[in-house]
């Protein structure tokens, strides 16, 4: 019965994939854009942006798989079964760096009330959204 603390270690590892992928889209993102400054910048910030909630979105259903993993292990084996769990809290401790990426990028200055509207509403979208629908 091995195979259940492999898989939730495999998918802790994940989740750590996952948002180092999103924290390094969001760095070239805010590297190569510290304004939106044109149409260009926004269809990039849009890009970006589309991408994180798909890696969330990707991360959510790992992050509920794990859960039930532990469940099942502690049900099966029981509350020894749980002491797998401060890995999955360890693996959220790197979406801290994310979030303050994500703060940062929808704080962006903008060349234009227009380009402040859009990207506004895209931040906004991405704040309450679970799908990208700009």
């Amino acid at each position: 019965m091995l195979i259940l603390p492999l898989l939730f270690v495999g998918l802790c590892i994940a989740i750590v994939i996952l948002c180092h992928r999103s924290e390094s889209l969001l760095k070239d993102f805010l590297k190569r854009n510290p304004a939106i400054v044109n149409e260009q910048s926004l269809d990039e910030y849009k890009v970006m942006v589309r991408a994180n909630m798909h890696l969330a979105l990707i991360t959510i259903g790992i992050i509920i798989a794990a859960v039930a993993i532990v469940t099942i292990w502690v049900f099966l084996q029981g509350i020894s079964g749980a002491l797998v769990l401060p890995l999955l809290g360890l693996s959220f401790g790197f979406s801290n760096k994310v979030d303050s990426l994500e703060q940062k990028a929808r704080s962006l200055d903008c060349a234009t009330d227009d380009l402040e509207r859009r990207h506004r509403e895209i931040s906004r979208i991405w704040r309450k959204n679970a799908f990208p629908n700009f």
